[in-house]
This record gives structure tokens, C-alpha cells and sequence, in this order.
């Protein structure tokens, strides 16, 4: 059979027309449309689809996976599902991101201070991506020591640099630096003494300073009692360690005193106490007992006052004081009696005996004549003696000695004694019936305002009073005062004692005053300092030290806490810097009680409540 070629094409272009409208009618119907889908992985990871040309409608699953110290984050069409489930519908770009782990590095701080560097702040928790190296560099507070690290790292470098690969903690110590942990420890003994004090409802107290045990660490003692009475006395110990102190009760009953003895009293190597009592300060003036106490290798004290030569005899003694007589090594007690003259304590071999008729001649109880005019006993009628056309009417008062320091003052190697007490100005003093009223040594000369040195003498031992040698003149200070402290030592480093006395004139204000010794027996006032009420009221520390460290002794000076919180006052603190012998004067600072004894330190200007 024969066909043509005419339909043959005609057949085919039937076929052509035929296929075509199949196509179109599928395309409407949404059976087979082809979409592309990108698939991508960003640094750090990657997927198990590269995507193609997928039917639409089809649903596909992709995996992202990280690679070793990474993390899948989320897709770029927000998703944070893996694997992610897509139906294809569209032409899509799809992309899988990742980053780095992120750890926690805590940083924890012990103590004061900071660490910085980076990002790091103190006491948060900072994420870093795993592989960082992050340097931690750690900040002391002013104050404060840096330590060191430990947990994740272990160094003592201020700077440290350290790899976070996982989760770490890291602990930084800082630890008060040797002045702020004294200081901090001196306020906590002093608010612990203070309210010792408060608790005796404001009587009297005092603390020293002393070595116990013989370890180079100076303790303290304290005294306090009940105001105006005298058996309720208590003694408290606060034993250094390494700059932290413990509060010892000693339950002994002792006398608050001014000025105790702190000096090896029995040769065994170890401080002992000698603490004179004056008593009830009230009339009738009873006066106390005085009290001897020695120490043991266990830093403790002992009660042998029964070993005094005077003991259960009560007197009135405000003070008392060293000094070796005839230079046998041994330390003998000299303790100013105010109605019943002196007592000399000599330590002997036998123990401690009163050595009697010791000061040559007596200052008190004695009657001389000279020039027809008679010097009477204390409490006798007054003498009268004409000056021209003036009758002056003359009281006998006896030259007292409160206070005294020992000294070489003639340098013939043996202690002296310099003495003060109530001194009368160059006019006199007026009494209540307008008599004049002066002070007189055993000779009837006048002593005025003027200290007395009572010399050794070598052979004997005795202290000797010479006119006018004994005499050392001291600034008029507008009345009648009492000499309430007295220091001595060489002040200008030209080998002899100089004299450094402090003052009371209780409707002028204090005064304080360097007398410099010429070497040849000779003292002259150098150097005057005013202490007006207003600044001072009564100070009852004065010390000579080396404060700035440069070989001088400087004078310390300032009030205690006794009858208040006075260390919160930098007046009443005072600083007299020595330069050779010429003082300049400064109030206290706080960073001086890095170098004073603790007795001072607890009183001292700070300025912090506690």
C-alpha cells in the first residue's frame, strides 16, 4: 500500500498538534513541575545535600553536622531544626550556619581587686569561642597583694594567658599587703579596748607596750578601772602574734598607773612590772599599794609584791622610774612620794631593799636659817623679807617631783635623776590671802619654774642636790603648771642628754619644751611649742622615737581614748620632727602607726569609725 507524501506530513503534524495539547493540560493540573533547590554550609560544618531539581511538592530532608569544636546555629531561612524538612515548592537557596563552641570562663576573686584585660569582668561569667586565648592580668585594690591563681591555671604571675577549649573556673586571691592587715588589725584591737573602756563607764585606763616571750613581737598591756573606785581593777594582756592579738584576761586585780616600770626587775631575761599606786585620787587621799609583778617563760605574770620592802604600806605616788645605782647592772626604783618625800628601791643581791637617806641633802622636812630668815616645815607661818620699800611675804613650798627621767647629765658614766613637779613663775604664785608664794631648795634659794637634776655619786651611790648646778631653767609659762612629763636623751647627737618637757597650766593651756645641754652643764631652751585647750586638752602619750627613720629622735604626742574617740582628731595628734636638734611640728597621720608601738598606734589619728 502506497501513501502518499502528501499524508504522510499530514500525519505527522497531527501527532505534533496532539502531544502539544497533552503538555499544556499537565502544566495546568501542577503534576510535574521541576523546582531548583540550593543546599550551602557555612564555616565550621557541612551538609549531607548538595540540593538539584526536585519535583515540586516533594519533601526532602537535610542534615547539617558541625565539625570538631563547632555547633550547628540555625539555617538561613531561620529554622533551627536539624535535620531540616523542606517540601519543595519553590526555587529555594538554603544555607546551614555554625560557630565556634562558646565556653564559660568564671572568674572568681577572693579578697580585694579586679581583673581586667580583654573582656573580662570581676565576679561575671564571660562565654569565649572554644579556642580563644584570653590573657587575664590581675589589679591588687590599693592596699592589697596579688597572690595568685589557681583551678584552670596554677601561677603566681600577675599576667597569665590561658586557652579555652572547655568550661573553665579560675580563682584569683589577693590578700592584704603587710600595712593595711596591721592597720586593720590595730582597729580591731582598738575598738575592743574601747569598749573595755565603756564598760568601766569612762574610768581610767591605760596601755603600754612590751616584749613578752622575748619574740620581737610587741604585746600590750592593759589597765582600766570604774571611775572613782579602787577595787574594781582589771589587767588584760593582748598578746602579739605575728601582728594579730588575743585578748588575755589575767584576772589580777591592778592599779591603773601613769607611768609603770617595764624593765627586767630580777635578772632572769624577762620583762617584769613595777606599778605604783596612788590610789583613790579623792580626799582624803588615801593612797594604795604599790604592786611588783614578774614574768614567766610563758609570757604570764606573777604577784610577788610581798617581795617590796614597803609592801601593804599604802602611799600616794603618781609615778615612778629607773635607774642603775653605783653601775652594778641592776636595775634600781625610785618612786616620788607626794607628803612623804622619796623612795629608793635597791635591787641587790639579797633582792629589793629601801635604801633610806639616798638623796643628799633631803628636799623636804628640814628647817635651815640663813641671813636671819628661818625656811620653814610645809604648813608653817610665812617669813617676810624687804626688797627696798616691799615687804614680800614668803611661803615655804617644797620643790615636788611628780614626774622624773634618768640621764647622764654631767657624763661621768652614772644615772642621774632630773626631776619636776608644781613649779611657781619668776613673780610667784598668790595665795588666797594675796601672799606670795614661791618655791625654795634646801639652801632658800628660790627654784621658780625650774627642773632639778640630782647627781650620783659614784662611790656612794646617793643622789646628790647642788646649787646652782642642779638647777635647769625652763620657759615662765604664765603661772603656776605641773610638769607632767619628762624626757630625756641626746637630741643633737653632740654626746651630752638634752631635756624634753611637757607642761600643764590648767587655765593657759600646755606647753612643750626642748632644753638642749651644752655639754658643759649649761641648759638652754631652745625651742617653746603652745598647746592652747582648744587644741590639746591633756596628753597623756609623749615618747621620744624615730618616726621618719633617719637616726633622730622625734617627739610623739597626743591624747588616748581614755575619755573619748581622740584618735578621730588629727590635732590632738602631734608630730615634732627632729633635724639635729631643731624640731619642726606636724599633726599625726594615719600611716604613722605603721611605726609606732601598738600602746600609741591604738590612740593615734584614723580617721575610720569603729
Amino acid at each position: 500500500m502506497k501513501v502518499t507524501l502528501k499524508v504522510l506530513v499530514l500525519i505527522i503534524i497531527t501527532i505534533v498538534q496532539s502531544c502539544s495539547s497533552a503538555e499544556e493540560e499537565l502544566t495546568d493540573n501542577n503534576t510535574i513541575v521541576m523546582y531548583e533547590l540550593t543546599v550551602g554550609a557555612g564555616e565550621g560544618g557541612t551538609v549531607d545535600s548538595q540540593g538539584g531539581t526536585i519535583d515540586s511538592g516533594k519533601q526532602i530532608s537535610i542534615t547539617a553536622t558541625p565539625n570538631p569544636e563547632y555547633v550547628f546555629v540555625n539555617w538561613s531561612n531561620g529554622s533551627t531544626n536539624n535535620p531540616l524538612s523542606l517540601t519543595i515548592n519553590s526555587n529555594q537557596n538554603i544555607t546551614a550556619n555554625f560557630e565556634k563552641k562558646k565556653y564559660p570562663l568564671t572568674i572568681s576573686i577572693q579578697g580585694e581587686g579586679t581583673v581586667t584585660e580583654e573582656i573580662i569582668s570581676t565576679g561575671k561569667t564571660t562565654e569565649y569561642d572554644s579556642g580563644t586565648t584570653v590573657r587575664l592580668t590581675a589589679e591588687p585594690s590599693e592596699g592589697w597583694e596579688f597572690v595568685g591563681w589557681s583551678g584552670a591555671i596554677e601561677s603566681t604571675d600577675l599576667e597569665v594567658q590561658l586557652l579555652v577549649s572547655e568550661a573553665k573556673t579560675v580563682s584569683i586571691t589577693f590578700q592584704m599587703g603587710n600595712e593595711l592587715a596591721y592597720l586593720t588589725e590595730i582597729r580591731r584591737v582598738r575598738s575592743e579596748i574601747n569598749d573595755i573602756r565603756r564598760s568601766d563607764e569612762g574610768g581610767a585606763s591605760k596601755v603600754y607596750s612590751l616584749d613578752l616571750e622575748n619574740d620581737n613581737d610587741l604585746d600590750m598591756i592593759l589597765l582600766t578601772n570604774k571611775p572613782y573606785q579602787r577595787d574594781n581593777d582589771r589587767f588584760y594582756i593582748f598578746k602579739n602574734n605575728e601582728n594579730k592579738f588575743e585578748k588575755i584576761d589575767t584576772g589580777l586585780d591592778l592599779p591603773v598607773s601613769n607611768k609603770c616600770i617595764i624593765q627586767d626587775l630580777n635578772n632572769d631575761g624577762l620583762l617584769d612590772l613595777f606599778i605604783p599606786n596612788y590610789g583613790l585620787d579623792l580626799p582624803p587621799f588615801p593612797g594604795g599599794e604599790d604592786y611588783y609583778l614578774t614574768q614567766n617563760s610563758n609570757g604570764e605574770f606573777e604577784d610577788v609584791s610581798s617581795n617590796l620592802p614597803h609592801y601593804g604600806v599604802k602611799d600616794l605616788s603618781h609615778s615612778a622610774g629607773f635607774l642603775d645605782l653605783s653601775n652594778d647592772g641592776d636595775i634600781d626604783i625610785l618612786v616620788p612620794l607626794i607628803f612623804n618625800d622619796y623612795l629608793l628601791i635597791e635591787n641587790t643581791d639579797q633582792g629589793l631593799k629601801e635604801k633610806t637617806n639616798s638623796i643628799i641633802p633631803t628636799l623636804r622636812n628640814f628647817e635651815i636659817n640663813e641671813e636671819n630668815q628661818t625656811f620653814f616645815v610645809p604648813g608653817s607661818a610665812p617669813f617676810n623679807i624687804t626688797e627696798g620699800n616691799t615687804t614680800l611675804y614668803y611661803y615655804y613650798t617644797e620643790p615636788s617631783a611628780l614626774n622624773f627621767d634618768n640621764g647622764d647629765f654631767n657624763n661621768d658614766g652614772y644615772s642621774d635623776i632630773i626631776i619636776g613637779g608644781n613649779q611657781s613663775n619668776t613673780n610667784g604664785i598668790s595665795d588666797e590671802n594675796n601672799n606670795l608664794v614661791f618655791q625654795v631648795d634646801p639652801f632658800g634659794n628660790k627654784l621658780n619654774s625650774s627642773l632639778k637634776i640630782l647627781f650620783q655619786n659614784p662611790e656612794t651611790g646617793e643622789l646628790n642636790y647642788k646649787y646652782p648646778e642642779s638647777i635647769v631653767p625652763v620657759n615662765d609659762f604664765n603661772g603656776e603648771r605641773l610638769v607632767d612629763t619628762i624626757l630625756s636623751d641626746d637630741l643633737n647627737k653632740n654626746g651630752c642628754e638634752d631635756i624634753v618637757v611637757y607642761s600643764v597650766n590648767y587655765s593657759g593651756g600646755n606647753q612643750l619644751e626642748v632644753i638642749l645641754n651644752q655639754c658643759n652643764m649649761i641648759f638652754e631652751s631652745s625651742q617653746v611649742f603652745y598647746l592652747p585647750p582648744n587644741i590639746v586638752s591633756y596628753w597623756t602619750i609623749l615618747e621620744l622615737l624615730d618616726i621618719d627613720n633617719d637616726g633622730d629622735l622625734d617627739i610623739v604626742g597626743g591624747e588616748s581614748n581614755q575619755y573619748g574617740d581622740q584618735y578621730l582628731y588629727e590635732t590632738n595628734h602631734k608630730v615634732f620632727i627632729n633635724e639635729n636638734g631643731i624640731f619642726s611640728e606636724r599633726n599625726g597621720r594615719t600611716e604613722d602607726i605603721q611605726v609606732l608601738p601598738p600602746h600609741i598606734g591604738i590612740n593615734w589619728y584614723d580617721p575610720v569609725q569603729n
